[in-house]
Formats: structure tokens, C-alpha cells, sequence
């Protein structure tokens, strides 16, 4: 018998998904199948399944036979029509030999009869993964055959390009691929490699066209290196490469051939980014000089530049005292996202590894909930710590992702100031409502993470920036000494 680990050598770089009307039977499976591969998307009906597997291509099926809406069969005969090779798994109560012969005609790899014994599924999603790394075997066999058709007789390109570069190389002599290393084989992929040997597509027609990248090599800039970037999307993954061309005579006969090397920039590329996000602006107006003003009630008929010029001299006036956001912090904390992207498409552009790491965000919102529940009806102000290094953990994992650095600023934010608490001033009225609005910030991160990177149904990826901002500032007031003024005044007061 198999252990678990030895399994999940096999299973755990696919994913799954999995269709299952019966609540009770997914909350016992879905577990299971997260132990063993690497992400499982969840349907409740054939539909609902057939949606999720054209928006997230998955390795393998595993699916029951009668649901609502549409069968688990007519599912499969959906699907087949364009992914004919996708390993199913069936999951079914019943024996009845016209489920089985439907089955049989739609290619089913493996059956689970109900009630799925845990053994039997292990066993199942073995064989089921060893099929597909059979597969890759023989395709990984296919591309060194592509590879040797390529090379020929180069053996002189080949030991010039391995003691050069490890990156993507291929080498072109009068227009026509001369040579190609593994990793380029790599990068490019068993059918991009076909139709480039046989001169149906140019290397350009891989490029991202994107703002501030080649498009195509006539573009390569010979005087500034720096510009010759691509982007190219590979494998449900984005990355940035920088090009570098050179030209080799390589057979002594005065030809000379060109050859390119791919460099991944990509975390190059990525602190770029973060360094531009990390704003002086919201470094300085948001986290270092909070700035607070006065404003005249709403229904005051003071106009608020004779109320900016009692502040500037320092007068007392009869103006309530509150709490607002100036117009730079407003507009670093409702920064514009003209162009909205998907959570869908967000998430094909990142890494594997970072992937990895937002897996552990659950257990930090389950860690938060904890502690809360333990400061509130427990008045234990040690929870305070623990709630803080909790959101500091938090910050650093939004921080390995593109787009979201203001957004891990404004929790990393709140460690700071849990850790200038003075405890003995937090009465209960106080302490209630700061874990009600901690609570919120939980749950507005829980929520961002499901819709992100779990169910990526979010239309926009920054659709929470603004309400989780104004959570966070609303902390920071509920800790501050003007928390009672603004509970008694009528008003509400301005935060965006």
C-alpha cells in the first residue's frame, strides 16, 4: 500500500476539478483532494463544472453522473469535444450497465463507487496521475526527437551555446533555425516548436504585444539593451524576458548567424514595480505624518476656507473637531485603476511559487479569527501582538504581488500602530469596537483572497482597496483620543 507522501509525489503538480451535487459528500472529499494536488476547483452541478473547466483548464476530472442542470456525462460529452485526452475520474452510486457503456464511450480512466472508501481513492488518484506522467514522458521523448532534427550535425553550435548561456537560446543562420537549446525548448513548447520548424510562424508571433515591450525582433534596439524587453505568456504564466542578440560565424565559411538569448527579468521587473507602488506620498501622508484638521459640521454655513484659515492662525473656533483625509492622501487611498483586470487573468500571470505562498492565507484568516474572538470576550490584551504579527505576515505575502503593495502598506500599517497601543486607556466600549473593525478587516481580506485567487470571480482585482483603506483609518480613529468626539457627534465624518 501506497503512504501519502508517496502519492502526493505523483499528484500534487496537477489540479482537479471536482463536481459534486451532494453537500455532505463534497465537505468529505474536497479535504482529501486538497491534501493531494496542488489546487481543486469545486462544481456543484455539470453546468457549473462545465464553466469552470473552459475558465481554468484542469488536469484531471473528477465528477459524479446524475445532477441537476446537466449530468455529469453530458458534462464529460461537452468537454471531450475540445479536450478529448483529460483524464476522468467518475464518482457514482449506481451499477446500472447504461451509466457504464456511456461511460466507456466517453473514455472514463477510473470509477469511485459511493460510498467512496478513502483507500480506493487514493489508489484512483494514483493511477489516474501516473497516466498523466506517462504522457509527459512521452512528450518530453517527442521534443528531444524535435530537439535532434533541429541540431543535426551542430556540434560545434552546441558546445559554443552551452558554455555561453544556460537561458533560451536559438540560433538562426540565413533566417532559418539553426539551433535551439533545451531551455528554449522549454519555454516554447512541443506544438510552438513544430510550427516553427516549418516556417509557418515567426518567433515574433509568441511575443506579448504590450505597451513598452518588443513586438517584433526588426524593433531590437543595438544602442540601449535596456529596451529590448518582451513579455510572453506561457504555460498560464507571464514572463518578462530581455533579449540579447549576437552574431556568430560559426562553420568558417564568412556566414554569419544570429543568435538570441532569453533573459528572465521577471523579479527585475517586479521590484520595478514595487518601488514605483511604494510611493513617497503614501509612505509620508499615510503611515508617518498622519494629519489631523478641523471641519465644520455639514450642516455648517462657514465656507471651509475661512475654517483653513482660523486652523493656520491658531484661533479657536466653535468647529467640531474631526477626523479627515486631506486630498493627497485621498488620492494615493483611491489611486485609479483605469484599466480593470480580472481576478482570471491576474492570476495567469503569476508564478507557481507565489501561488504557493497566498495558500497559506487561510490559515492566517482562521488565526485572526481566533485571537479576536479571544480579545473580545476575554479582554486579553496580549492578542493585541498576536493580531499584529498576524497582519504583518499578511502584508508580506500581498507583497509578492504585482498591483497590491498599497494594499499590503495599509495592513502592514495597522502592526505599527497596535504596537503604540496604550492599553490602559482601551475601555470596553472602545474594545468592542476596534474588534468589530478588525473583524471587518479580516473578513474583507478573507473575502479578496476567495474572490481572487480561490473562486477568481472578482471583475476587478482592486474592487476592496477602497473599503479596506477606510476600515484601516477607521481603527486608527477608534484608537485615537478623538474617538469619543466623533461618537457623539451627529455627523458622520469624511474619510474618502
Amino acid at each position: 500500500m501506497l503512504s501519502v507522501k508517496e502519492i502526493q509525489k505523483v499528484t500534487s503538480n496537477y489540479t482537479v476539478l471536482y463536481v459534486e451535487d451532494d453537500e455532505n459528500i463534497r465537505i468529505s472529499m474536497v479535504p482529501i483532494l486538497n491534501l493531494f494536488f496542488k489546487h481543486v476547483y469545486v462544481a456543484t452541478d455539470g453546468k457549473i463544472g462545465l464553466d469552470l473547466f473552459y475558465k481554468h483548464p484542469t488536469d484531471i476530472i473528477i465528477s459524479d453522473i446524475q445532477m441537476p442542470k446537466m449530468s455529469g456525462l453530458d458534462m464529460m460529452r461537452e468537454i471531450r469535444v475540445k479536450s478529448p485526452d483529460v483524464p476522468v475520474i467518475i464518482t457514482t452510486a449506481f451499477s446500472d450497465s447504461d451509466y457504464f457503456i456511456s461511460s466507456i464511450e466517453l473514455k472514463v480512466d477510473q470509477y469511485l463507487l459511493k460510498p467512496i472508501q478513502e483507500e480506493q481513492a487514493k489508489e484512483s488518484f494514483y493511477k489516474t496521475a501516473l497516466l498523466l506522467e506517462n504522457r509527459k514522458k512521452l512528450e518530453e521523448l517527442q521534443q528531444r526527437k524535435i530537439q535532434d532534427k533541429i541540431n543535426k550535425n551542430s556540434e560545434q553550435v552546441m558546445t559554443q551555446i552551452t558554455n555561453a548561456f544556460p537561458n533560451p537560446c536559438i540560433i538562426y543562420t540565413n533566417q532559418t533555425i539553426r539551433y535551439v537549446n533545451i531551455a528554449f525548448i522549454e519555454l516554447f513548447q512541443l506544438t510552438n516548436l513544430e510550427v516553427l520548424i516549418d516556417n509557418k510562424r515567426s518567433l515574433d508571433d509568441f511575443f506579448d504585444k504590450k505597451e513598452g515591450f518588443l513586438s517584433t525582433l526588426d524593433d531590437y534596439n543595438h544602442n540601449d539593451p535596456s529596451l529590448n524587453k518582451i513579455s510572453m505568456t506561457r504555460l498560464k504564466r507571464r514572463k518578462i524576458y530581455r533579449l540579447i542578440m549576437r552574431e556568430l560565424e560559426i562553420d568558417g565559411d564568412g556566414r554569419i548567424s544570429v543568435m538570441i538569448t532569453f533573459n528572465d527579468i521577471t523579479w527585475e521587473e517586479y521590484q520595478k514595480v514595487k518601488i514605483n507602488n511604494y510611493t513617497e506620498i503614501l509612505e509620508e501622508f499615510i503611515i508617518k505624518n498622519r494629519h489631523y484638521s478641523e471641519l465644520v459640521p455639514v450642516a455648517s454655513s462657514i465656507p471651509k476656507d475661512e475654517v483653513l484659515s482660523s486652523i493656520e492662525k491658531g484661533h479657536d473656533s466653535q468647529i467640531t473637531p474631526k477626523r479627515f483625509v486631506n486630498d493627497k492622501e485621498r488620492e494615493v487611498l483611491r489611486r485609479s485603476h483605469k484599466s480593470k483586470t480580472t481576478a482570471w487573468e491576474y492570476v495567469q500571470e503569476l508564478d507557481d511559487e507565489v501561488l504557493q505562498e497566498l495558500q497559506d492565507l487561510q490559515e492566517l484568516d482562521r488565526d485572526l479569527d481566533a485571537s479576536i474572538d479571544e480579545l473580545q470576550s476575554e479582554s486579553n490584551f496580549e492578542m493585541l501582538t498576536t493580531i499584529a504579527d498576524t497582519f504583518e505576515i499578511y502584508a508580506r505575502k500581498i507583497g509578492l504581488l504585482f498591483e497590491f503593495d498599497d494594499l499590503a502598506y495599509a495592513i502592514r500599517s495597522l502592526k505599527i500602530l497596535f504596537g503604540s497601543i496604550e492599553r490602559d486607556k482601551i475601555d470596553p466600549k472602545r474594545l468592542n469596537k476596534l474588534c468589530l473593525l478588525v473583524r471587518s478587516v479580516k473578513d474583507d481580506l478573507s473575502s479578496w483572497n476567495n474572490n481572487l485567487f480561490i473562486a477568481q470571480t472578482a471583475l476587478d482585482i482592486h474592487y476592496i482597496d477602497s473599503s479596506l483603506f477606510s476600515t484601516c483609518l477607521q481603527i486608527e480613529l477608534a484608537l485615537s483620543d478623538e474617538f469619543k468626539s466623533v461618537e457623539e457627534s451627529e455627523n458622520d465624518f469624511e474619510l474618502f
